[in-house]
């Protein structure tokens, strides 16, 4: 049932997140969405996130991604293989805690152009991703993530 919420979580931030940005591209005069959303966000401090400052692996079936998250705020990302393979970005990003271990992280890829949220469970290596595409297609994952080292 918990997970149920988490899922209609993620799936509503993402939702909203698109919709943002679509109406902020629209009137140029108004900040981006990205940043509206991060300014209204609650975020964790570094002792609280525990990827802060780390290097992650995440697994969704046979697509591998290393994410790379050097701070509380910049994220960079290299999609080794599977349907992201070749993705290589460096974003800005927000966690948002849920409960201990749990995080809901989410970004704008400004070259791919796509947003993701991810829902993050450190303490059962358990992430769920909802990732949005300019052309309106929108996938849905669940895979595992783990702390593998410092980020680099």
């Amino acid at each position: 049932m918990l997970l149920k919420s988490y899922v209609k979580i993620v799936f509503f931030v993402t939702l909203q997140l698109g919709l943002a940005m679509q109406a902020s591209a629209k009137e140029a005069d108004q900040p981006t969405a990205q940043a509206s959303v991060s300014d209204s966000a609650v975020g964790p401090s570094a002792a609280d996130f525990p990827a802060a400052g780390k290097a992650v692996e995440v697994v969704f079936g046979d697509a591998i991604i290393d994410l790379n998250f050097k701070d509380l705020t910049t994220l960079s990302i290299y999609c080794r293989s599977g349907i992201f393979k070749g993705i290589t970005e460096v974003v800005q990003y927000t966690a948002v805690k849920i409960r201990p271990q749990v995080y809901m992280v989410y970004w704008h890829e400004p070259d791919s152009k796509l947003n993701v949220v991810h829902m993050e469970d450190f303490e059962h290596g358990t992430v769920y991703t909802n990732v949005s595409y300019p052309d309106g297609k929108f996938v849905h994952f669940k895979g595992t993530i783990k702390i593998v080292g410092d980020a680099k």
